[in-house]
């Protein structure tokens, strides 16, 4: 008999489901890594971060947000191929 995993807060069972995430060590390499989805940057760690965009004599310094990338953005990524994203067991 398989073992089923219930999630506590919905109650919803995630036996066979699939989960996509950045690999270990591109992480730990890369953890700032971001890729365009459409014309979107983001992060293939999954966390949101900034980066500071420095000013000129035209523009002041400026800090952009970069989402993290949605598990259905990794799943496109991993399905295409790349590199640095892997599926696992939830």
């Amino acid at each position: 008999m398989k073992e089923t995993k219930t999630d506590a807060l919905t109650g919803s069972s995630k036996a066979g489901q699939k989960g996509y995430r950045m690999k270990a060590k591109a992480r730990e390499l890369h953890p700032n890594a971001t890729t365009l989805v459409g014309s979107t940057p983001v992060a293939l760690s999954g966390d949101r971060y900034e980066v500071e965009i420095p000013g000129d004599r035209n523009n002041p310094p400026t800090r952009k947000a970069v989402r993290g990338a949605t598990q259905a953005e990794l799943k496109a990524l991993f399905q295409q191929g790349h590199p640095d994203i892997e599926e696992f067991e939830l």
